[in-house]
C-alpha cells in the first residue's frame, strides 16, 4: 500500500541527482518529488553537499527505501528500532544529525519515538549539542502519524521544537521504518526564534520482545 504524505515544510528539500518531469521550483531552488511510500521533497546536489556528511548518507538510504520499498506490518507483538536522523533549520543552513530510538507495540498499534541530537553544524562551527525531542503515534496499516516536542541546546542557545511526524514500516517484514518530521522553533531572544525545521529518519529493528 502506498500513501502520499505532505512534503517537508519548505525547510530543506531532498533531491534526485538529475532533473526530471517531476521537477519543481520552490523558493527559487529546483527540487524533485520522491514519490513512493511517502511523498518527499528532496534537495538538489548542490544543496545536499552543504549538509553534514552523515546527513547526506542518510538521504540516499531513505530515498532508496521510499521509492523501491513496500509498506509492511510486523507480526511480532513488540520491538525496538534504532537508527539515525538528520534535520535542518531554515535560518542559515544549520544542520543536525543524531540517533533515533523507537519502541513499537504492534499488538497495540502504537509507537513511541525519541530523537537525540549528536552533532550540529551552524555558522561554520560544530558546537556540542544536547537534548532530545519525541512523541508517540498510532499505527494504521503500517503507517503512523503523530507529533513531536522537545528541547535542544547548543552554543548557549536553547531551542524548543514542536511539530508533526509521518512514518511507515518498510520491507517485507517491517523490520525498517522511514519517516519525516517538520515544525517550528522557539528561541526567545535568540537568532533561531520563529524558524521552521524539517528532517528525515531511518531505523531498523534491533530487539524483539516477547509478548
Amino acid at each position: 500500500m502506498k500513501s502520499l504524505r505532505k512534503p517537508i515544510a519548505g525547510v530543506f528539500v531532498l533531491t534526485l541527482a538529475a532533473c526530471s518531469a517531476n521537477d519543481k521550483v520552490i523558493g527559487g531552488d529546483v527540487s524533485v518529488i520522491s514519490s513512493g511510500l511517502l511523498e518527499l521533497e528532496l534537495p538538489n546536489e548542490a544543496d545536499r553537499e552543504a549538509l553534514l556528511s552523515a546527513f547526506q548518507e542518510l538521504l540516499e538510504d531513505v530515498q532508496l527505501i521510499n521509492e523501491d520499498g513496500d509498506s509492511a506490518v510486523d507480526t511480532s507483538p513488540r520491538g525496538v528500532y534504532a537508527g539515525k536522523f538528520g534535520a535542518e533549520l531554515d535560518s542559515d543552513g544549520t544542520s543536525i544529525v543524531g540517533d533515533v530510538t523507537m519502541e513499537v507495540r504492534f499488538a497495540g498499534n502504537n509507537v513511541n519515538y525519541t530523537f537525540a541530537p549528536t552533532d550540529i553544524e551552524t555558522g561554520g562551527e560544530n558546537p556540542t549539542i544536547t537534548g532530545e525531542f519525541g512523541g508517540s503515534a498510532d499505527i494504521v496499516d503500517g503507517y503512523y502519524s503523530g507529533s513531536i516536542i522537545g528541547t535542544v541546546t547548543f552554543s548557549e542557545e536553547t531551542l524548543t521544537v514542536s511539530g508533526d511526524l509521518n512514518g511507515v514500516f518498510a520491507e517485507s517484514t517491517g523490520n525498517k521504518t522511514i519517516g519525516e518530521f517538520d515544525g517550528t522553533v522557539e528561541n526567545l531572544g535568540g537568532p533561531f526564534d520563529g524558524d521552521t525545521f524539517g528532517g528525515l529518519y531511518l531505523a531498523e529493528k534491533v530487539e524483539e520482545e516477547p509478548t
